[in-house]
């Protein structure tokens, strides 16, 4: 259901194109077929101080925005957060930096349990995490955080990209879910 919470999002109180935003900005996953309730989205907005819009997650299994995005208090940045986005170059980046012969069990397992690969090298080569994931950098995640950059009236330095791949998982129907790491439900605490 897209009417649960984890679809359902806010930003920290910002300011964009001279409009305060004191409580933040709402914001949720769907498109015009697949949706949240359209009650609650209606009243959302018409609350209008906080503006909410919508971002197309229905290329996803659970099609939930906390599946790629999240915010994190950070004292250093401008305005004391940083947007974090799932980012598939930033995950092949770091995979390339890693020991080739680095096990990952985790992916070693054999099918439908794992994906047959056995170290990073495995991971590395495999043409079709690789195309996959290019497809959803390409035509989702880079557009998408555009739209995000804009309406949020994000910098460069306030963005973090999350290191991120994704895998079609059976019982998805070719829609993706996180494969690494899965920042859906990502949380902060301050220990």
């Amino acid at each position: 259901s897209l009417d649960s919470f984890g679809n359902l999002e806010v930003s920290p109180p910002l300011t964009v194109d001279g409009v305060h935003y004191p409580f933040g900005r709402i914001y949720y996953g769907g498109d015009e077929a697949l949706h949240p309730d359209r009650e609650l989205t209606d009243f959302l907005a018409s609350q209008q101080i906080q503006d909410p819009f919508q971002v197309d997650t229905t290329w996803l299994c659970v099609s939930h925005i906390d599946e790629v995005s999240s915010f994190v208090p950070d004292a250093s940045a401008p305005r004391g957060f940083r947007f974090v986005w799932a980012d598939t170059g930033a995950a092949w980046q770091l995979l390339e930096s890693m020991d080739g012969n680095l096990g990952l069990a985790r992916y070693a397992l054999a099918f439908p349990g794992g994906h047959n690969l056995d170290n990073v090298d495995a991971f590395l080569d495999s043409e079709a995490i690789r195309l996959l994931n290019d497809e959803i950098q390409e035509d989702y995640l880079d557009p998408l955080l555009e739209l995000m950059t804009e309406e949020l009236g994000l910098s460069d330095e306030e963005i973090l990209l999350m290191p991120s791949l994704f895998d079609e998982p059976m019982g998805c129907g070719g829609y993706v879910a996180a494969l690494i790491p899965g920042m859906a439900n990502l949380f902060v605490t301050n220990r």
